[in-house]
C-alpha cells in the first residue's frame, strides 16, 4: 500500500504537467527555433543528457514522442522504429508531425514524464533515440537550435540494452538506406547473434549522421566527454546562444529515470561496466560489426580512440 501511495503524486503531477502544456502551447505563438533536440541511439545517455540540458531556465522535456505505441500521431504520420529520410525529401504528413512534437504540441502521460510539474516552458527539449537516421534531414527542415547528437561506446549501449531487457532489434535493410550506404548490404546480410544485431542497430545510427555534409548543423558529444564535467558542454551551449545555467553541475550527477536498477545495485561505473557484463566473444562480434562499417573510434578501451575520431572530423 505504502508503493501505490508513493506513485500517485507523480503520477497525477505528470498528469497535471499534460494538461498545463497542452493549453500553454496549443497556440503559435511558441518559437520554434528555441527548441533542442537530443538525439542518440537507444541506451546512449540521451535521457541523462537531455534532462542535464534542461537546467536551462523555462525549458522542458518532451519524451520519445516517436514511440509508436505511446504516441499514435507517429504511427498515423508513417513513421516507423527506426525511420531513415534522405535529405532533400519532402514528407509532409511527416514533417506536420514533427512539427508539432518539436513545438511540444503532443504532449501525454508518455511523452510528459519527465516534467515533473507544471511550468511555462519557453525551451523545448525534446529526447528520442528514434532521429539519428533522419538527423541529415530534419536539421534541413526545421529551424531548431542545433541538435545535440549524443554518441556512447557500443559495447556499453548494447550492454545497457541487454542489463534493461531490451528485446534484440533485428535489423532489415531499409531499400533507401541500403541504396545511398551500400556498404551497409553484406554487413546486414551476416548477422547472426543477439549482440551483433544490436551492433548493426548502434552502426547505422551512427554511420549516417556522421556521414552527412560537414560542417555538420548539430553537435557531436561523446558520452565519454560529457561524464567529465559540464564544461564539455560548452560548445552546445554556445552554439545556442545561451549561457552556461548555474544548475548545470548539479543536475549531471542526477541519475537517469531510465538507468537499470540492477546496474545501480552492481555499481558498475557507467564507462566500464561493460567489460564486466559482456564475454570476450561478444566484444569481439560487436566489434566486428562496427569496425565493418568503418565506424572503428570505439574498439576494447572503454574511451574512444583519437585517431579514429579524426577520421570522421571528430575530436576528444
Amino acid at each position: 500500500m505504502a508503493q501505490k501511495h508513493s506513485l500517485r503524486p507523480m503520477a497525477q503531477a505528470r498528469r497535471t504537467a499534460t494538461r498545463a502544456g497542452t493549453r500553454l502551447l496549443t497556440s503559435r505563438a511558441y518559437d520554434l527555433r528555441s527548441t533542442i533536440i537530443v538525439a542518440g541511439s537507444p541506451r546512449s545517455g540521451t535521457t541523462w543528457v537531455g534532462n542535464t540540458v534542461a537546467s536551462i531556465p523555462g525549458s522542458a522535456v518532451v519524451f520519445e514522442p516517436l514511440h509508436l505505441d505511446r504516441v499514435p500521431l507517429a504511427r498515423e504520420a508513417g513513421f516507423t522504429w527506426r525511420t531513415y529520410v534522405r535529405p532533400g525529401t519532402r514528407w509532409p504528413a511527416g514533417e506536420h508531425a514533427l512539427d508539432e512534437m518539436l513545438r511540444g504540441q503532443v504532449l501525454n502521460e508518455w511523452t510528459a514524464r519527465e516534467i515533473p510539474w507544471p511550468k511555462r516552458v519557453t525551451t523545448w527539449i525534446v529526447k528520442c533515440i528514434r532521429m539519428n537516421r533522419m538527423l541529415p534531414w530534419l536539421s534541413e527542415r526545421f529551424a531548431t537550435r542545433a541538435p545535440l547528437l549524443v554518441i556512447r561506446h557500443p559495447c556499453a549501449v548494447i550492454a545497457s540494452q541487454m542489463a534493461a531487457g531490451w528485446a534484440r532489434p533485428t535489423e532489415h535493410p531499409d531499400p533507401a538506406l541500403v541504396a545511398d550506404f551500400p556498404q551497409t548490404r553484406s554487413v546486414l546480410e551476416s548477422l547472426e547473434t543477439d549482440e551483433e544485431h544490436r551492433a548493426a542497430g548502434w552502426a547505422l545510427d551512427t554511420l549516417v549522421p556522421l556521414s552527412a555534409a560537414k560542417p555538420h548543423p548539430w553537435v557531436t558529444l561523446l558520452y565519454e566527454r560529457a561524464t567529465r564535467g559540464p564544461e564539455e558542454l560548452d560548445t552546445a551551449f554556445q552554439r545556442w546562444g545561451i549561457t552556461r545555467p548555474p544548475g548545470l553541475n548539479e543536475r549531471m550527477r542526477v541519475l537517469s529515470s531510465t538507468t537499470t536498477p540492477s546496474r545501480n545495485a552492481a555499481r558498475l561505473s557507467p564507462l566500464t561496466g561493460w567489460t564486466k557484463q559482456l564475454t570476450r566473444d561478444q566484444i569481439r562480434r560487436i566489434l566486428a560489426v562496427t569496425h565493418a562499417l568503418g565506424l572503428d573510434f570505439y574498439g576494447e578501451d572503454p574511451e574512444p580512440d583519437e585517431s579514429g575520431l579524426g577520421r570522421w572530423g571528430l575530436s576528444i
